[in-house]
């Protein structure tokens, strides 16, 4: 079978998620102890009994989903034999296809999105500016709303989910301006507080260049390989392979914004079996279904979806 991975970010987190394979897979069950170990609580009694509210912090919550993604991609093996021929992860999940694909070791990638969520709570705090998402817009006519308001400050598309929906972030006193702009042009604005993550932060923009120093100084101890499969990431619209600076990609990926919508339709084009998102909840199965020409997505944290997976693996083979 001929397929590509999705790898979703922070707001797909939920209590409970990977009970499933935690009870059913040893190698499961390792992965959290890992993830324990360099954490230095139980990560797991966390994830499956603690609150949401504690779950949802960036520190917490993007540890646990690189965790659960890994655990899910593991298990998965288990059912397929063959390697995914493309790998693309938005935002947090782009760390979590490099530890799939043995580019960065769980313990580093652990370490290192738990300093990240350390340091975007400390912005959440500091009140830097505000996030939100924009609909039913093309983004050309976004662009000129935000090159009209940014006469005033600091505005920018900091992702781009699909053809009609962006996320947006910048200085905070001018969230009530684009609200009004996008309105008038027909538009719609949705703010920080009705989407997944709930967190209200200008994060993939140049605002969060005060990240860099401290993330850089983590980045230098990691240690780096050349992914076992491709990943075409969302900060450079680049395959990354051995000659890939990640380190920069990772340094880079707090101040550029998610090229997520550039990356679906190129690997759109090429002839995949089936397009399977691993991780937590369906958000990236949903936000590649919004591309009419991506068709067999599924979603291995759904178990409707596993079945049809098993049964596109009978017909075209598991290796």
């Amino acid at each position: 079978m001929n397929y590509a991975l999705l790898f979703p970010g922070q707001g797909s987190q939920y209590i409970g998620m990977c009970s499933e394979q935690y009870q059913n897979n040893e190698d499961v069950r390792a992965i959290f102890d890992r993830a324990s170990n360099v954490l230095e609580f139980d990560l797991w009694d966390m994830v499956s009994n603690g609150s949401l509210k504690v779950l949802t912090r960036s520190e917490n919550a993007q540890p646990a989903i690189v965790a659960a993604s890994y655990a899910m991609y593991v298990d998965f093996c288990k059912m397929n034999m063959k390697q995914p021929a493309l790998a693309v992860g938005h935002s947090l999940g782009e760390i979590s296809a490099l530890i799939c694909a043995g580019s960065i070791s769980l313990e580093d990638g652990v370490r290192f999105v738990r300093k990240r969520g350390k340091l975007m709570d400390k912005v959440l705090e500091n009140k830097i500016g505000f996030a939100g998402i924009v609909l039913d817009m093309e983004v050309e006519g976004l662009q000129v709303v935000l090159s009209k308001v940014n006469e005033k400050g600091y505005v920018a598309i900091t992702g781009y989910n699909s053809a009609g929906q962006f996320m947006i972030g910048g200085v905070r006193e001018l969230e009530r301006v684009v609200d009004d702009e996008i309105t008038d042009c027909g538009g719609q604005y949705v703010p920080h507080r009705m989407i997944p993550m709930k967190v209200n932060a200008p994060f993939h923009s140049l605002l969060m260049k005060e990240m860099q120093p401290e993330l850089k100084e983590l980045l230098d101890t990691m240690e780096f390989h050349a992914p076992q499969f491709p990943i075409l990431s969302t900060v450079s619209g680049e395959i990354i392979d051995e000659s890939t600076d990640i380190k920069s990609i990772l340094l880079n990926q707090m101040i550029q914004p998610i090229l997520w919508y550039q990356a679906i339709e190129k690997i759109q084009k090429k002839e995949f079996d089936a397009f399977i998102d691993v991780g937590p909840n369906k958000i990236m199965k949903n936000l590649v279904l919004e591309n009419d020409k991506c068709k067999n997505v599924f979603a291995a944290d759904a178990k409707e979806d596993r079945q049809e997976i098993e049964n596109i693996m009978k017909q075209k083979g598991k290796v």
